[in-house]
């Protein structure tokens, strides 16, 4: 469940991770939180079973240096996210 490999993720919404430089800037500019940080399988745990805060010291160790579009379906093809990227590491194709 949990995407470990390069190469691009997502269909509607692609996000290269040979790219990704996991600067948030998605996030930043998405209106329908179509991107997560990519939680590391790899870590103990998953840092799911209690509340953490988001961005503190706790809440990074679980995190990789990727954007996942987990709700790409919840895209709205505003095209945002595809500006904002300083590595141009996303592709909106709508209709996918």
């Amino acid at each position: 469940p949990y995407p470990t490999k390069l190469g691009v993720h997502g269909t509607h919404v692609g996000v290269d991770w040979e790219s990704c430089i996991a600067d948030g800037a998605c996030m930043d500019v998405c209106p329908v939180d179509v991107f997560e940080w990519n939680w590391n399988p790899g870590a103990k745990g998953t840092g799911t079973h209690h509340p953490m805060e988001q961005g503190g010291d706790e809440w990074n160790q679980y995190r990789t240096d990727k954007c996942d579009p987990i709700r790409e379906s919840d895209c709205i093809d505003c095209m945002a996210c595809e500006t904002a990227c300083p590595t141009l590491a996303i592709k909106i194709t709508p209709g996918a």
